[in-house]
């Protein structure tokens, strides 16, 4: 992994034309996938349109409501000054079509970040699912001003087997740029990964982040039922060495989630949500 690291950025150097990339911009908001190690593939809830849009289609094979809308909010390692959180929902708009939305804000006084998101997810079959969502940035640096960026997102999730699924996504393939005036662009990444059902109890996830922006991540994580109405979940995230604990009290229709993430260097942040409706 180290070699090929290594001749990745050294074929970078020799291109002159490929731009320097910013901070990453595909984060989780959804909770679930926070204590999943930042696991965004096959969490399938309000936060879908910015996590894998393929999933704002897929619901429960009882549910009725066929619609879900959410908030969440984060500490980011106890530090008060640094904000974030969102509002998210989807809906089917037929049997096989669904559009979904996401608003999130993250940041301080000096720095700011603000998201909306629309997406569009179509089931192909009962196992194909396919979605793309559209990203609004509102920027605000305080020594810069605003900046207004315009991005997008691809989502793929294939239940091959009743165990077993897989899921790809990836995030502003066209490398959009932060400013027109330099060459910084906005970070592109491509995640693919697996879910495993261990059993009726136990899922485990696996996923890849591949990205020139920043190191490669491998995430793994486990979600278990212990009660129709509590999910547990473990995860970590070889990024900042991040390990990751939550879960999840449901009622038919009502989810409150609860997240805690800890980074070797950073400490440990928190984070809540809450759902309506399935």
């Amino acid at each position: 992994m180290k070699k090929f690291r290594f001749t990745l950025w050294v074929a970078i150097a020799l291109v002159a034309t490929i731009p320097a990339y910013s901070q990453n911009y595909d984060a989780p908001y959804s909770v679930p996938a926070l204590a999943l190690g930042g696991q965004q593939l096959f969490i399938s809830d309000a936060f879908s349109a910015s996590g894998n849009p393929a999933l704002c289609a897929k619901y429960d094979e009882k549910s009725t409501t066929k619609f879900r809308l959410g908030i969440m909010a984060m500490n980011h390692y106890l530090i008060n000054t640094l904000k974030q959180g969102g509002a998210g929902g989807n809906a089917n708009i037929n049997k096989t079509d669904a559009i979904g939305f996401n608003i999130q804000y993250e940041g301080t006084v000096n720095l700011k970040k603000n998201t909306f998101i629309l997406a569009y997810s179509k089931r192909i079959t009962n196992r194909l699912f396919l979605g793309v969502s559209f990203f609004y940035l509102n920027l605000f640096e305080q020594t810069i001003g605003n900046k207004n960026i315009i991005t997008g997102k691809a989502g793929l999730y294939f239940q091959s087997t009743k165990k077993i699924a897989f899921g790809l996504t990836i995030f502003n393939p066209f490398a959009t740029k932060l400013t027109q005036s330099t060459s910084e662009r906005i970070s592109s990444n491509m995640i693919s990964g697996i879910s495993y059902e261990v059993s009726k109890q136990l899922k485990c996830y696996l996923s890849y982040q591949l990205g020139l922006h920043e190191p490669n991540q491998l995430m793994f994580g486990l979600c278990y039922s212990s009660h129709p109405m509590l999910d547990w979940f473990l995860g970590c995230n070889s990024s900042n060495d991040l390990l990751s604990f939550g879960t999840t009290i449901k009622s038919k229709s009502i989810r409150i989630q609860l997240a805690l993430n800890y980074q070797q260097r950073l400490g440990v942040s928190s984070a809540m949500g809450f759902e309506w409706g399935r």
